[in-house]
């Protein structure tokens, strides 16, 4: 998936003359390791980053460790990606909100589910009458 992701950006931003699988730009690794990325990107000597996010408060934490990695290695490039809405943290409520207010909310949840949904709202309508 991240692969796809960031062929997609490249062939966005270069257009259709790169050819994506050999480009240098393309290649990436991912890596475990303990203690500070910083000293893993320098002893790489790889100063491009990606990260991914997944809610609002992962953006805030990952806008703080962005200044900070900035601080300690200048030439440090950091690219967050975002998660296509099937990976997307989803609150209920907000799914509740979506079926309250008549939205398809089969994407997120099981048949099962939007049929209660349905069943609950629909109740909630009658009674209102």
């Amino acid at each position: 998936m991240v692969t796809a992701t960031i062929k997609n950006l490249v062939n966005a931003n270069a257009g259709s003359n790169v050819d994506v699988n050999s480009c240098k730009l393309c290649s990436f690794e991912v890596c475990s390791f303990s203690g500070l990325l910083i000293d893993l990107v320098r002893e790489q000597k790889v100063f491009n980053i990606l990260r991914g996010l997944r809610t609002p408060s992962d953006f805030e934490y990952e806008l703080q460790l962005t200044g900070l990695y900035h601080q300690l290695e200048p030439r440090v490039e950091i690219v967050f990606l975002t998660p296509t809405i099937e990976h997307l943290y989803l609150s209920a409520s907000m799914v509740r909100e979506i079926a309250m207010l008549g939205g398809d909310v089969s994407r997120f949840v099981t048949r099962e589910v939007k049929a209660a949904l349905q069943q609950k709202f629909n109740a909630a309508k009658k009674l209102k009458v």
